[in-house]
């Protein structure tokens, strides 16, 4: 993992998790310099993306020394968490280590229950397929990801896609298989927020486990979305609604 960071150290602090294909910097780039001014923006870039890299190996070892490094800065409490997709399972497991009060968390796309047999055994091998096609005619990936998440962000996911390793693809897309529920203290969350698109997987089995689960949390659906969709495309829309949240 290596972390950045954006802003003074004495303001509010903000931990941007970002979700597969997209670094840190970009997720900071994309939607925290949206957020409003004044804040401490944190944006790690996890295993095999950006800055870092390493491997991809999973989400217990992205948390633990993102832990460590918050503990580490004197830091153990956060205005916001935002994380979306693989970033909302390392969410989790940030979470589940404890020690961290967090003021607000907002969840998008998270990979919440666990895929089904056939679902999880096919998404490795579709990404795969998208990744040695991406090596070869990066350009028909980058229009396929423009039409869905919008042209700021399809450069740089093409260039990820290419960049992580065939192993990292492979683990990321088992820890999103196998669901990442946890249970949450509720004197470590103020309010607690899931987002899913219409369109995506996880919504028809998270958003139940959800509400089973955290029935004091908000949920989101965005209709005739896909899998962060909303994020991708709207950014500016997206970062007025986390600053609402930032606010109260």
């Amino acid at each position: 993992m290596v972390i950045h960071t954006y802003g003074e150290p004495g303001g509010p602090a903000v931990l941007l998790l970002h979700p597969m294909l997209v670094s840190g910097e970009r997720m900071a780039a994309h939607l925290g310099k949206r957020l409003p001014e004044g804040c401490f923006l944190i944006s790690p870039d996890q295993g095999g993306h950006g800055a870092d890299r390493g491997e991809f190996v999973s989400c217990a070892r992205e948390a633990a020394a993102l832990h460590s490094w918050l503990t580490g800065q004197g830091i153990r409490e956060l205005r916001l968490l935002c994380a979306a997709s693989l970033g909302g399972a390392t969410a989790m497991e940030l979470l589940k280590l404890g020690g961290l009060r967090f003021r607000s968390v907002h969840l998008d796309g998270v990979p919440l229950a666990k895929l089904g047999g056939i679902q999880a055994q096919l998404a490795p091998a579709a990404f795969l397929r998208l990744r040695k096609q991406a090596l070869k005619d990066p350009e028909s990936i980058r229009k396929t990801l423009t039409d869905m998440y919008g042209g700021e962000l399809s450069g740089s996911m093409t260039e990820q896609l290419c960049a992580l390793s065939p192993d990292s693809v492979r683990r990321i897309l088992q820890t999103c298989a196998a669901g990442c529920a946890v249970p949450l203290d509720d004197a470590q969350i103020g309010r607690l927020t899931f987002e899913w698109g219409e369109k995506e997987i996880s919504l028809q089995k998270g958003k139940p486990l959800a509400e089973q689960l955290y029935p004091q949390a908000k949920i989101l659906v965005r209709p005739g979305l896909d899998h962060c969709e909303y994020l991708g495309r709207e950014p500016e829309a997206y970062a007025r609604e986390l600053a609402r949240e930032l606010e109260e």
